[in-house]
């Protein structure tokens, strides 16, 4: 759980509200004194659409949590020896011309 400012908070606004999204919560202090608390919002709390909602429970999809771990920019890549991901893409970008 981080803390800071009311001060820093006011300046860097859109870098506390990131780290809120990751899920963590942020401590607000008005000289030294804790004053209040930014939690995020549960994702079952959120509006999200149906058709997501109902993805998720049938396990097509799984939302993410907003934190990728540590090493994940050094992971081996997937290999996609026939460029399927690239037809598919391009297939679903001419069905919806």
């Amino acid at each position: 759980m981080e803390s800071t400012s009311i001060s820093h908070l006011k300046a860097y606004l859109s870098r506390y509200i990131s780290i809120v999204k990751t899920g963590e919560d942020i401590i607000i202090t008005d000289r030294g004194n804790p004053i209040a608390k930014i939690v995020p919002i549960k994702r079952s709390n959120r509006n999200m659409n149906a058709h997501l909602k109902e993805l998720e429970r049938t396990g097509i999809i799984k939302f993410g949590s907003g934190k990728i771990p540590g090493n994940f920019w050094d992971m081996p890549r997937w290999k996609d020896q026939n460029s399927m991901a690239r037809r598919l893409l391009r297939k679903e970008r001419d069905e919806s011309k």
